[in-house]
């Protein structure tokens, strides 16, 4: 069967660490591609698909690596689309370089003071009111009901089944292992770190407002709401108001706590 790439799975592969070499495993995978048609594509012995919003999808292994596609068809005949791939570790490995602080410098607040809020007081909200929950009641969810869980359950897990890991574990990395960077290399985050840059947890994203935070061993810890102006609300497991991050101009996020604490950052 024929295939093509999604920009995605080509960038995914560009940007993993050198010490990773998955390209004979994809090749092996590609072959099989190749050499099978839609019948025995699609048979379900191949292994358990990955979970994607209306999107049915297969799944080859060689090794320690999976390549996720679906099948289409054209005037041509069937195709298949490479949409993603894992790589499987048995223990705790660092982000792939392009987001690793350690790496990249610039994603790093205490080399890159144009994102750190001590230096460039706009990203800090006690000097900028306007990213400050206090002053601007929009960000603050004991105003703003819309970004409150206790008082919007379309946003609390308790009451929101398709966001609570618990019940849907294709959101649970102790459970979809894709989502887990302790098994999965290419994860890509986003990572939670703390102010000296050693990593505290990670987050999955579990629709286009919530994102579920998890420690290093895959716990359930909180989530986060998005806010209108790109930063995110953050509350615990209880759905107490923790924190909330705020965005910056390198694609990542700083976390403060709700008294408007710097406490860590996001990338």
């Amino acid at each position: 069967m024929r295939y093509f790439v999604a920009p995605e799975f080509a960038e995914k592969l560009r940007s993993l660490p050198n010490i990773v070499d998955v390209g004979g495993a994809i090749q092996r995978c590609l072959a099989e591609i190749e050499a099978g048609d839609r019948a025995a594509l699609e048979r379900p012995a191949l292994d358990d698909p990955l979970p994607a919003d209306g999107i049915s999808m297969h799944v080859v292994r060689f090794g320690t690596v999976r390549v996720f596609f679906s099948i289409g068809r054209n005037a041509e005949g069937d195709y298949a689309l490479l949409l993603d791939f894992t790589v499987e570790a048995t223990g705790p490995h660092p982000a792939r370089p392009a987001k690793d602080p350690a790496v990249n410098s610039a994603l790093n607040p205490n080399f890159n003071t144009t994102i750190n809020p001590n230096y460039n007081t706009t990203l800090n909200p006690s000097y900028n009111t306007t990213i400050n929950p206090t002053y601007n009641t929009t960000l603050n969810p004991s105003y703003n009901t819309t970004i409150n869980p206790n008082f919007n359950t379309t946003i609390n897990p308790n009451y929101n089944t398709t966001i609570n890991p618990s019940y849907n574990t294709t959101l649970n990395p102790r459970y979809n292992t894709t989502l887990n960077p302790q098994f999965n290399y290419a994860y890509d985050g986003p990572f939670l770190y703390d102010l000296r840059a050693s990593r505290e947890g990670y987050f999955v994203r579990a629709n286009d407002r919530v994102m579920l935070l998890f420690d290093n061993k895959g716990a359930f810890v909180g989530h986060a709401v998005k806010m209108q102006n790109g930063g995110f609300a953050l509350f615990d497991r209880a759905n107490r108001w923790v924190g909330h991050l705020v965005s910056h101009a390198q694609g990542g996020f700083l976390r403060f706590s709700h008294d408007n604490k710097w406490t860590g950052f996001v990338i």
